[in-house]
């Protein structure tokens, strides 16, 4: 049964004033003592569909199906295994989503390259999601991928190539002038027919917030497609590449760091989620030309900021300086504050 979504010759459909559809299944018979089921949203491809969330109810036959973009023609599937390894009964629904835009793209979560918004040539769907390249060199090219405000320079390619040898480009935008090289090298893994193997590479640059990426090969092969590994920015080396928002008497941003801070200023580094596991140090790379630099750490939860101050000594060179805090938990704001006196230069900081 279907709640919620209009249907139209066998077809439900979710948009702008519909984006959610609640689906209950039925287990017959009535007494079955096997009724475990499980959902799945499939693209025609085979893929689970990127432009749906799927929330299983409590009581564990129903399915809340919320609409995050557009896909046309996509099958919702619930499945009954019966204690075998394998779906045993299968019933479907065919939904289509329209006038909701597309849908980003997770690139923490693998992306199946059929999943790709265009190609330089002609490919194929290939096995397990993946595509045929073309004979010549070509690329594949992915659209409206969200890195979120951290970002990650780590992407891990599954290939399946009789060669063993295979050179790729990974661009952000299009190959040429419009576009980034981040990568240009060799994929290397010993052909193994029908197999995909995967080649972890690091781009020259963090891609940051909704952009977009190509994968250029130069022959035929199958691409299975990509993922990128989430990178905490709670604990990470936190430069001048993070900083949101400043204002103050004084400051000087360059690309190495934040130098002459001096009265007054505020520097905004966005949120960080030290979950349950709390930051408890924090360790600042940097130099006071005055005797001493106070620097007020704001965290800002809910609304509500907490303070803690640290003090830094002079130096006539840049040195690293770490610190006690009380432990701070969860997802919060972080501001660095300069009190009046202050002359400092920031390089970076870490929380642990």
């Amino acid at each position: 049964m279907v709640s919620g979504a209009p249907c139209n010759d066998g077809v439900y459909t979710l948009s702008p004033d519909c984006k959610t559809a609640l689906i209950e299944a039925t287990v017959l018979p009535v007494d079955a003592t096997l009724t475990d089921i499980t959902f799945r949203a499939l693209t025609k491809d085979g893929i689970d569909s990127a432009a749906v969330t799927l929330t299983l109810q409590e009581d564990g036959h129903s399915v809340l199906l919320t609409a995050l973009g557009d896909e046309p023609d996509y099958m919702l599937y619930a499945f009954a295994n019966n204690n075998k390894t394998v779906e045993d009964v299968i019933s479907s629904l065919t939904f289509t989503n329209i006038g909701l835009g597309k849908a980003t793209v997770d690139p923490y979560t693998f992306v199946n390259a059929i999943r790709a918004d265009d190609s330089s040539a002609p490919v194929k769907l290939s096995f397990d999601g993946g595509v045929f390249s073309a004979d010549e060199p070509s690329r594949v090219h992915f659209t409206h991928v969200d890195f979120g405000d951290y970002g990650s320079d780590r992407i891990t390619i599954p290939i399946f190539s009789f060669s063993d040898t295979v050179p790729i480009e990974i661009w952000e935008g299009i190959p040429g002038p419009s576009g980034t090289l981040l990568f240009r090298g060799n994929y290397e893994a010993k052909s193994w027919y029908n197999h995909y193997q995967p080649n972890t590479f690091r781009l020259a640059k963090r891609l940051r917030g909704v952009t977009s990426i190509s994968i250029l090969v130069p022959f035929r092969l199958s691409l299975h497609g990509f993922v990128f590994e989430r990178i905490d920015k709670a604990w990470a080396e936190i430069g001048v590449t993070e900083l949101l928002h400043a204002s103050g008497d004084a400051y000087n941003i360059t690309e190495d760091g934040i130098y002459g801070i001096s009265n007054n200023v505020d520097l905004a580094f966005g949120t960080f989620d030290f979950g349950e596991r709390g930051a408890r140090t924090i360790t600042v790379t940097g130099r006071s030309h005055a005797p001493q630099c106070t620097i007020h750490l704001h965290f800002t939860k809910d609304g509500a900021a907490e303070t803690q101050i640290i003090d830094i000594p002079k130096t006539d060179e840049v040195e690293t300086f770490t610190f006690a805090l009380d432990p701070v938990h969860g997802a919060c704001a972080v501001n660095f504050i300069f009190l009046p006196g202050t002359d400092f230069d920031l390089l970076s900081f870490r929380f642990e």
